[in-house]
């Protein structure tokens, strides 16, 4: 039996992101239970290599992200500053990023 799944730095690794980290998560469930807690330990963010791609796909099977302060507020400030593209370009896109910063700010 695991309680717990813990998976690290997915900013270091590209094969390892996106639909990938998705399908990584995706099947951690199916192995080990559907009710067992998923962490992702971001290591390596930064302003340059952080995309909405990256972990968006995967946000809805992640229980814990563990981040520190300069990590998050990159997502956040990254976030912020798409969604106001967003809103400014008419945009109606709900991308996965945006919903992160929604939750996390309001």
């Amino acid at each position: 039996l695991v309680d717990a799944f813990l998976f690290g730095y997915p900013h270091l690794m590209p094969k390892l992101q996106g639909d990938n980290l998705k399908r990584l998560l995706e099947s951690t469930q199916k192995l080990f239970g559907k009710n067992t807690l998923i962490g992702v330990d971001l290591n390596g963010v930064s302003s340059e290599n952080h995309n909405e791609n990256i972990l968006g796909p995967a946000l809805k099977h992640i229980d814990i992200l563990h981040l520190n302060e300069e990590e998050a507020e990159i997502l956040l400030l990254l976030g912020q500053q798409q969604q106001k593209n967003s809103n400014t370009s008419g945009s109606s896109d709900d991308n996965n990023s945006n919903s992160l910063v929604h939750e996390v700010t309001n």
